[in-house]
Formats: structure tokens, sequence, C-alpha cells
């Protein structure tokens, strides 16, 4: 039995929605595989921990000019696959109220 061109496309599209599925499952994980936002591709992603002193500072900058008077609980670092990382900060305004806040580090060259 021989299987039509148009057969195997969808094939393919298919598995990729089934992996795409299953990669916005996988989004919070620490590392695992994510779903690149503008380009919808699948992508390896590693996030960790960092202290405040690892953060660069004009990211810090960025961020205090934004929230000058948050309490930071947590900042990680996340890296997708081939990418710059950016750094994820969650801070609280005030007691029991955790926001989070993504800010991309500006480009050294241009």
């Amino acid at each position: 039995m021989r299987v039509k061109p148009w057969m195997k496309q969808f094939a393919a599209l298919s598995l990729l929605t089934a992996a795409s599925v299953a990669a916005v499952g996988c989004e919070t994980s620490s590392q695992g595989v994510t779903v690149d936002p503008t380009s919808l591709e699948l992508k390896d992603t590693h996030v960790e921990s960092i202290p405040e002193n690892q953060v660069p500072a004009g990211v810090m900058k960025s961020f205090r000019s934004l929230a000058p008077s948050a309490k930071i609980t947590r900042i990680e670092r996340r890296h997708y696959l081939g990418g710059d990382p950016f750094y994820q900060f969650h801070y609280a305004l005030e007691p029991g109220a955790e926001q989070v806040i993504d800010i991309n580090p500006m480009p050294t060259h241009q």
C-alpha cells in the first residue's frame, strides 16, 4: 500500500501538535521542553535559581526602576537552547502578594 504525500504531512503535523501539547504541560518544569511563544518551536530550557549578586547590574537596575521598594523572594536565570538568558524575578510589594516579572538583559553588541 502506498502512502499519499498529504497523508505523510498530516501525520507529521499530528505528531508536532501532540509534542506541542506535551511541551506546554512541561513549561513549568525546571528543565524540559517548552514552546517558544514567538516561533511556536519546541525548545529545551534550563532554569536555575541565583542570588542577587549574580544578576547583571543593568538587569537589577531595570528591575529596581520598575519596583523600587519590592522584596525579592527568588530570582531565576532561564536559558532557551541557543538563546541568551533572561531573568525572572519573584517579588512581593507586601507580604503574601508575590508577583513575577521577566527582564531581558540589554544586548551589549549592535
